[in-house]
């Protein structure tokens, strides 16, 4: 029931019925496994979480075997969850390590990298720049951070790391002066404050998802065939849902089977076309819900060819301008082979090219540019508003008794 390893589909979840976890739609019996499988889950993957996590992985981490291998020995230790599910717990993990230690990595050479980025700020008793601290800023100046940033530019990422792991842990300075190992120290320590051991269900609207196999799925037909054929004959508009109901293995050791009602409705039918498939299944338990997931998959199409092809579309995303579309018409034969090794060009190679290959732009037709201000906009007029209720709750615990203030903006606190 799960992805497999097959390269050549395309894939797409699509929701197959949601069910809150009150007694409205589920038994009292099946909500309560739902609730312990999830709670059972969530200590499972953080038991997991604490045998691999690197408390500084500047000192060196676990390679995937390693993980492999320690969390291996972790699953036979735990109790008290269907093995199935332990798996899927410690399955999930892996990844969640090693976005945390990367962000950590990351942060360290980014914030080197641009150590010289100024805040736009001139009140010299507010921090000047993004990526030193206030108590620092006096004691460097901004040539030497020009100096650094040209310095760490020209070492390429591992050298970096080398560096902040030889200042931080090694405590090799020789050859720095003192005030890059100021900078240095002090970019790691906030970089070290934010990295933390990744918490599954820290977020109380944590949901665990979980890919179904043979293994949990006790229906004695098996449903994924089942739900491709009620998708197929769901031709008259009239019918709203086809019903269909999961059996998934209780969490716990020989327990009798959860039985979920699935309902598969036309929004999700409008997913499929001739060529999708059902391919697998998955559940999703949130902290009042149960949704299953039908993952629905379609073979990639065929690389469309260059004959006749007389325009071409080029496309930019980003933040404030969201996505920018240009139109170009043709003026000189392109080959397969010459698309392809464009197509893969680096950010740098493109930046190279570019640079060597202008264009007057009259074979330009149209181009569109859609503006993502107002949505920033809005985010900050929400983030706003959230602040000073923040700030209200705040001096409502000091000051019980003081009035109340409305907030400024588009919408009135309630």
């Amino acid at each position: 029931m799960a992805y497999g390893n097959s390269k050549n589909l395309q894939r797409r979840a699509i929701p197959t019925g949601k069910r809150a976890l009150d007694a409205t739609d589920l038994p009292s019996g099946k909500l309560a496994d739902l609730k312990i499988l999830r709670e059972r889950y969530l200590a499972a993957a953080n038991s997991f979480v604490g045998v691999v996590f690197t408390e500084e992985p500047l000192t060196g981490t676990l390679s995937q075997n390693d993980m492999h291998d320690i969390l291996l020995v972790k699953h036979k230790e735990i109790s008290g969850l269907n093995k199935a599910y332990v798996e899927k717990a410690r399955l999930s993990v892996p990844n969640a390590i090693r976005q945390v230690e990367d962000r950590y990595l990351n942060s360290l050479y980014g914030r080197l990298l641009h150590c010289a980025s100024p805040t736009g700020e001139t009140d010299p008793a507010k921090r000047l720049y993004l990526n030193i601290p206030l108590e620092l800023q006096d004691k460097v100046t901004s040539q030497q951070l020009e100096q650094m940033e040209k310095k760490y530019a020209g070492l390429g990422y591992k050298d970096v790391l080398q560096l902040v792991r030889d200042v931080v842990v090694d405590n090799k300075t020789d050859s720095l002066c003192l005030e890059e190992v100021l900078v240095v120290k002090a970019i790691h320590a906030e970089c070290r404050e934010r990295y933390r051991k990744p918490v599954f269900g820290s977020d109380p609207r944590f949901t665990c998802q979980i890919h179904l196999d043979y293994r949990v799925i006790r229906n004695k037909v098996d449903p994924v065939p089942e739900l491709d054929r009620g998708a197929r004959i769901l031709v008259d508009k009239a019918n709203r849902k086809f019903h269909h109901f999961l059996e998934i293995s209780n969490p716990l050791p020989r327990g009798k089977a959860i039985r979920i009602p699935l309902a598969m409705s036309n929004k999700a039918l409008k997913q499929f076309d001739e060529n999708s498939a059902v391919s697998s299944l998955l559940v999703e338990i949130g902290p009042d819900a149960v949704t299953v997931g039908t993952i629905i998959a379609k073979p990639e199409g065929p690389v469309p060819g260059l004959d006749g092809i007389t325009h071409l579309i080029g496309r930019d995303f980003g933040m404030v301008n969201t996505v920018s579309l240009t139109v170009v018409k043709i003026d000189k034969e392109i080959s397969r082979e010459e698309v392809d090794r464009i197509s893969a060009f680096s950010r740098q190679e493109a930046l190279k090219y570019l640079e060597g290959n202008s264009h007057t732009g009259d074979n330009v037709v149209q181009r569109i540019r859609f503006s993502g201000r107002k949505f920033l906009d809005a985010i900050k007029s929400q983030c706003d508003r959230i602040d000073y209720l923040l700030q209200q709750a705040g001096e409502a615990e000091r000051n019980p008794l003081r009035p109340y203030r409305s907030c400024p903006g588009r919408y009135a606190c309630r």
